[in-house]
């Protein structure tokens, strides 16, 4: 979306990301329940939601910052980079699920 031109394509961009988001939070959710006793649920999915927002709020306000000393390209590409190191932290989890899986079969 960075390098994008064309203004339609860059919101087509910014909708396929959107459509997203809930799946990863539907796909946190999922993590949070088959890996937390049924007592503490509540507990985690109470504090798990403040700390979305608050971060969407911090974050914001921090691009909403960074957007008056860096180019709108490098703030995308910085963005990227944090999506990317999110996923290859979020890999060893996955991968223990799915063995948890297979030995439960």
């Amino acid at each position: 979306m960075g390098w994008s031109t064309l203004f339609c394509l860059t919101l087509l961009a910014e909708f396929i990301a959107g459509f997203f988001m809930p799946a990863l939070h539907i796909g946190i959710n999922t993590i949070v329940m088959s890996h937390t006793e049924a007592a503490f649920i509540g507990r985690v999915n109470g504090i798990l939601l403040p700390l979305f927002m608050g971060a969407m709020v911090i974050t914001l306000n921090l691009a909403g910052v960074l957007k008056e000393w860096i180019f709108h390209v490098v703030i995308y590409q910085i963005s990227a980079a944090l999506f990317v190191i999110g996923i290859v932290v979020m890999l060893p989890m996955l991968r223990m699920l799915q063995s948890t899986k297979t030995k439960s079969l």
